[in-house]
């Protein structure tokens, strides 16, 4: 995405040992992603997309994120007419979980209407302040693989943390991609964010928000907004910010820049406001933040819930697709596979080499009777 699917890596060269390592491919040069890549399949389960209903039309606006099986995060903006500055009825919008490729039909899919919308009260379309919006549905999702919650991260400080974006946003050739793309985001310290451009993150970036990205290029745009920057803890994804604004570019203020940093809510700072609308418990005991944000599930039975629903359990873990629903290795990316082949030529076994001579596989496949 270029804006939200670009990830700059530095180029390392490995050369060659005279002793291999198990699980790590023998080449030369390691050829790193410069632009951003697509998402696989059921990667991003928490990741939806959010449409707004003009009739006849029914177009993407931006993304969001599940946290329960009824609520999303979005940025407040998301539920904003751009030209009448007044909310969008709930009626007048729609989610859509488990979405890969916008121009595809997926069995997946899974289409729901918005039963309520929430925001700030004292969010304005003047300020990007306060852009942090709740969509609550007007039915559950089915978890499955494609579709599942994130966890809501509640540390408060993620500087120096290296995030995932991921959206439906402008590539770098202009155009909004229709595949779900990826990138990661460094989160840079507010005076580092200040110093590289005092013009436009002077009068707007306040607590609640945080930059992250790179100067270079690497950052979010347009049809990112609404969807989070997720952070792996103890194996599990967390949503730490909402993609809130960038700067537009000179002459066109329909687009944004391509590089300087972009700026997120901060969830940390919202995390009451969100318990108390979903009645998912973020905050822990007599009202205190959770300490680690590494647990979806209370710590404990008689942990204290807000409403009615516990957080979610087995929120952001990655249920990987299945071979059926894989991708394609590229060229020599996993050196270590061999192939079982038998007298009649057929390939029915696969398996893994561990040394010069050895190879790991499955009883089953040297039976006398298999294949």
């Amino acid at each position: 995405m270029k804006c939200s699917s670009i990830i700059l890596l530095i180029a390392i060269q490995a050369g060659i040992s005279n002793q291999f390592k198990c699980g790590v491919p023998q080449q030369s040069t390691i050829h790193l992603i410069v632009n951003g890549f697509n998402a696989l399949k059921g990667r991003w389960p928490w990741h939806v997309a959010i449409y707004h209903k003009n009739h006849p039309l029914t177009a993407y606006v931006c993304g969001g994120t599940l946290i329960s099986s009824t609520h999303i995060l979005t940025a407040a903006h998301c539920v904003i007419n751009p030209r009448t500055g007044y909310q969008i009825p709930s009626k007048s919008i729609l989610m859509e979980a488990g979405a890969y490729d916008l121009n595809q039909d997926f069995q997946g899919r899974q289409r729901h209407s918005v039963k309520a919308v929430y925001k700030m009260a004292n969010y304005t379309r003047t300020s990007p302040k306060y852009d942090v919006a709740i969509l609550e549905l007007d039915s559950e999702v089915e978890f499955n693989q494609y579709v599942q919650p994130a966890c809501v991260y509640s540390r408060k400080d993620l500087t120096g943390k290296v995030g995932t974006v991921v959206g439906w946003g402008i590539t770098e050739t202009n155009e909004v991609s229709s595949v779900l793309k990826e990138a990661e985001l460094p989160v840079v310290d507010t005076l580092t964010c200040l110093t590289s451009n005092r013009y436009v993150f002077g009068p707007t970036l306040e607590k609640g928000m945080f930059c992250a990205g790179y100067v270079d290029g690497t950052s979010v745009c347009n049809g990112d907004s609404g969807g989070g920057i997720f952070f792996n803890i103890n194996g599990a994804w967390h949503v730490g910010g909402i993609v809130s604004y960038k700067q537009v570019r000179e002459g066109n203020t329909a687009l944004c820049r391509t590089d300087g940093y972009a700026v997120f809510t901060k969830l940390y700072d919202y995390l009451q406001w969100i318990s108390t609308v979903t009645g998912v418990n973020l905050i822990g005991v007599k009202g205190r933040k959770m300490p680690d944000g590494d647990k979806c599930e209370p710590k404990s039975a008689n942990a204290p819930k807000i409403g009615t629903n516990a957080f979610p359990r087995n929120c952001g873990i990655y249920s990987p697709s299945r071979i059926i629903f894989g991708r394609t290795a590229k060229v020599f990316e996993f050196p270590w596979m061999a192939i079982l082949l038998y007298k009649n030529k057929n390939l029915h076994c696969v398996g893994t080499l561990i040394n010069k001579r050895y190879v790991l596989t499955s009883a089953l496949c040297v039976q006398p009777s298999f294949p």
